[in-house]
């Protein structure tokens, strides 16, 4: 049976408003009193009430988090950095995985709001999601929020996120150095912030040598993983004929897909189509090839994100900022030399 409040204090034979006052770390109480109420708490297995903490406190030391999963190494990757960066600064993190469903999104912020979390890092991957206005609830709550790697157009907030446009754009000229003339852009949802951007970047560098690129070369997958990206490939290479000479993936599950369905289909890479990956997750030594990638810088981000969360926590109402985080291009054995 677990101990009460009401139970700790009868067994330090104090009231039930010192017992909290001692557990709250609040003044009123000397400081034997509050180490011996302490030290019976951890003996007698008590555990506070984090919600009733919070009230006393006005602050629960909590920040939500919320990506679209995490069984991609990216998203991973981002969520290891902020919580190791939170825990440094004091916080504690909850985390929550969207589904790429807004009804779930929608529950896991009013969750928030009933924990009483501080403030919420938001990575937006709804697909298909014309109103998250549910985003408001938040502000209306006064607990912030911040975009991580996007953003949802029509609810306002701070912004860290890659240079989709810049990078996807050096990589497409490094493709026309290289003499590729036709690729393709394979991504998730074309509606979103980052993959509009990834379209734009690889058509204003295509139009600077006078080809168009068209949405039709822009194929959108039901999910961004390997699975999706292989049967894509598939279809694609039917025949044994690849209509491009070249592919933009979102990331390097996608990448490794099109590499070894290009591969099993008789066509060499790069020499016959050239792949770049949008990320750089897979380390070169779990993976089959040195894919030539879009390396992200994930720890930057995570710095911006909670920059720009704790100034809105610090002041609230103060302007929304947008920070664009540059990447770099990586060459491996994908591209042609």
């Amino acid at each position: 049976m677990s101990v009460t409040l009401k139970g700790l204090a009868a067994a330090a034979g104090v009231s039930e408003a010192t017992a909290s006052l001692a557990m709250n770390e609040r003044p009123g109480v000397n400081a034997v009193t509050r180490a011996n109420i302490q030290a019976l708490a951890k003996q007698l297995g008590y555990i506070p009430c984090k919600n009733a903490r919070s009230l006393a406190k006005k602050r629960s030391g909590l920040i939500g988090m919320i990506v679209p999963n995490i069984s991609n190494s990216n998203y991973s990757s981002l969520v290891q950095l902020a919580e190791n960066s939170l825990l440094e600064k004091g916080f504690q993190m909850i985390l929550a995985t969207s589904r790429s469903k807004a009804s779930y999104e929608r529950d896991m912020i009013e969750q928030f709001i009933s924990l009483r979390t501080e403030g919420v890092i938001i990575y937006p991957s709804i697909r298909h999601n014309p109103d998250p206005s549910y985003l408001n609830l938040l502000w209306e709550n006064r607990i912030p929020f911040t975009y991580l790697g996007g953003y949802y157009r029509s609810i306002d907030a701070p912004v860290s996120m890659v240079d989709y446009f810049s990078s996807v754009a050096a990589a497409t000229h490094y493709l026309i150095d290289h003499g590729c003339r036709r690729p393709c852009l394979v991504s998730g949802c074309r509606t979103l912030v980052s993959n509009t951007l990834r379209f734009q970047g690889v058509a204003d560098a295509l139009k600077s040598i006078g080809v168009e690129f068209c949405q039709e070369d822009h194929y959108e997958l039901p999910s961004t993983d390997y699975d999706a990206a292989f049967s894509l490939a598939n279809d694609l290479l039917d025949g044994n004929v690849f209509p491009y000479d070249s592919v933009i993936a979102v990331n390097s599950y996608t990448a490794m897909a099109f590499y070894n369905a290009i591969l099993a289909h008789g066509l060499r890479v790069p020499e016959d189509v050239s792949i770049i990956s949008g990320d750089a997750t897979l380390r070169p030594d779990v993976s089959k090839v040195q894919l030539t990638s879009i390396r992200q810088n994930n720890p930057r981000m995570i710095q911006e994100a909670l920059r720009l969360l704790f100034e809105q926590i610090k002041n609230p109402g103060s302007p929304y900022s947008k920070v664009v985080v540059p990447a770099d291009f990586v060459v491996g054995k994908t591209t042609r030399p």
